[in-house]
């Protein structure tokens, strides 16, 4: 008689994974909440480990239950990278690399993401678009340099500005080679080329058809500048020591970045 628990017909099928070219890791750096004591140890000890994947249905799985960039606290941090780079400057594969800025103006947290309906996705704003596009287009392989160029992603919202409670929050494309304008200035085409539709759509959708356009008040995030700005790590680290020093004329605003698209 045949055994019905090993014969072949009757197996489980696992479920086929869409394979990524490599193993990513997401990091989170959260602020403590509030009253709580905070930790004496180093930036790195406050960065945690959200997961590692190497298939598109992980990296699902992880990003679906993590707050969207316009719903992170004050001084809340993501940070994409390739498996074995930490999320620092300080790593030799960030190390002699820089990285794109992209910034955006956020409203209020409790006024930035429009509720949906029940049985509805959750609104994007554009800066999470534009998150979630960068992502998809790393484990994708999708930037037009080498693999190993490509270092990671990261996102951080900083405090809200005094009188208006809007705040900034950067997007960042992590490159390991600053030297390298050729390739730094064909990464910078893809990612406004990337960019630029989900932007623009975005903005049409957050505007009421009813709406005329001159009376239209914007509470959706807004990239500013049109332009993206390539900062390397070592000219920026060189500035804010000269700066401590005191021996850089102008402050850190007389900084210019190493490339401009």
């Amino acid at each position: 008689m045949t055994d019905v628990a090993t014969h072949p017909c009757t197996e489980m099928e696992e479920p086929s994974l869409t394979l990524l070219w490599g193993t990513w890791e997401l990091w989170c750096d959260l602020p403590p909440l509030s009253g709580a004591a905070e930790s004496g140890g180093s930036w790195l000890d406050q960065v945690k480990s959200i997961g590692l994947f190497d298939s598109a249905e992980g990296f699902w799985g992880l990003f679906n239950c993590t707050l969207l960039p316009s719903q992170l606290p004050p001084n809340g941090s993501y940070y994409l990278f390739r498996k074995h780079i930490a999320p620092m400057w300080e790593h030799e594969a960030n190390r002699r690399g820089g990285r794109w800025v992209m910034t955006f103006t956020v409203p209020a947290p409790s006024e930035a993401t429009p509720h949906s309906s029940e049985g509805e996705e959750e609104a994007l704003l554009p800066v999470d678009l534009a998150w979630q596009r960068m992502c998809l287009a790393a484990i994708g392989e999708l930037f037009p340099c080498a693999e190993e160029e490509l270092c990671g992603i990261t996102i951080s919202r900083g405090k809200p500005r005094s009188g208006t409670g809007h705040a900034e929050i950067k997007l960042n494309v992590w490159t390991r080679t600053a030297t390298d304008e050729e390739t730094q200035l064909r990464i910078a085409k893809f990612i406004k080329s990337t960019l630029a539709s989900e932007l623009q759509d975005a903005s049409l959708e957050a505007r009421s058809p009813t709406t005329p356009e001159r009376d239209f008040t914007p509470t959706q995030t807004i990239l500013q500048p049109k332009t993206i700005c390539y900062m390397a790590h070592r000219e920026v680290i060189e500035a804010k020591q000269q700066y401590s020093k005191g021996t850089m004329g102008g402050g850190m605003r007389s900084f210019k970045p190493k490339y401009v698209a």
